[in-house]
């Protein structure tokens, strides 16, 4: 399979176009080549001293993170950004991608009001 492509089957896009956001998934055993410089990161962000601990992505969800977690979720939002990671307690991680998608889906765009914005406000990738 061809970078591009296998970069294309690890991000999938969460919402419809114009909206460019997407997500990929880290478990054991299938971890995304394109998202383990940022996983590097992770156990830092999760084991910060003399802070609070991180919270699990689901935002229903009150588990703290306080080893590093076997599953991660990345979310970009721009085609070149940095993507946001974060952490899945291990009761979380049971969904299947798709539920973890979904999830996703709706914690983001009801939050941040991506999946109401009128497409000529949203600024599509090039």
């Amino acid at each position: 399979m061809g970078e591009a492509k296998r970069k294309r089957n690890e991000w999938v896009r969460l919402f419809e176009p114009p909206l460019q956001v997407r997500m990929a998934i880290s478990r054991p055993g299938a971890r995304p080549v394109s998202t383990q410089k940022y996983e590097r990161n992770m156990p830092a962000f999760i084991n910060k001293p003399n802070v609070k601990p991180a919270l699990c992505f689901n935002l229903k969800c009150s588990n703290d993170l306080l080893v590093v977690p076997d599953v991660f979720l990345f979310i970009q939002t721009e085609k070149d950004a940095q993507p946001l990671g974060m952490g899945v307690c291990a009761q979380c991680a049971r969904y299947s991608d798709d539920e973890l998608r979904a999830l996703a889906r709706d914690q983001f765009g009801n939050h941040y009001g991506l999946a109401q914005q009128p497409p000529e406000k949203v600024r599509a990738w090039q």
